[in-house]
């Protein structure tokens, strides 16, 4: 039998990224379910750091495990620290916050003095 078309992606996905990748081996474990939380139960486990939030694409799923977090660099959000935030949260967040910042300004030294360049505007 001759295989399937494909199909095209859903309104809003660009074809691009949901294009099957290919030179990857390996195993994809999917689960499907139902998970019902409600929307208060949902901000609350936000607000006390447990979860984050992230626009995500296919790249980063096919992608190294070891450059997964990386690439996501700039687009994860969290929620600021309150009074909501599990303490053991909130702690590590302090404690790594030096330590950030010691990468940032690493990383902003290895760029190159290009005057034009838009991180150094």
């Amino acid at each position: 039998p001759a295989p399937a078309a494909a199909e095209p992606p859903p309104p809003g996905v660009d074809a691009e990224e949901s294009a099957p990748a290919s030179g990857f081996g390996g195993t994809v474990y999917a689960f499907w379910g139902d998970a019902r939380w409600s929307r208060t139960q949902l901000l609350g486990e936000i607000a006390r750091g447990h979860w984050g939030m992230c626009k995500a694409y296919l790249r980063d799923v096919v992608a190294a495990p070891d450059l997964r977090r990386s690439g996501l660099a700039g687009r994860l959000v969290f929620a600021p620290l309150t009074s909501m935030t599990e303490e053991s949260i909130a702690r590590a967040r302090r404690e790594l916050a030096p330590l950030r910042e010691q990468a940032r300004l690493a990383a902003a030294d290895d760029e190159p003095d290009d005057p034009a360049s838009p991180r150094r505007a």
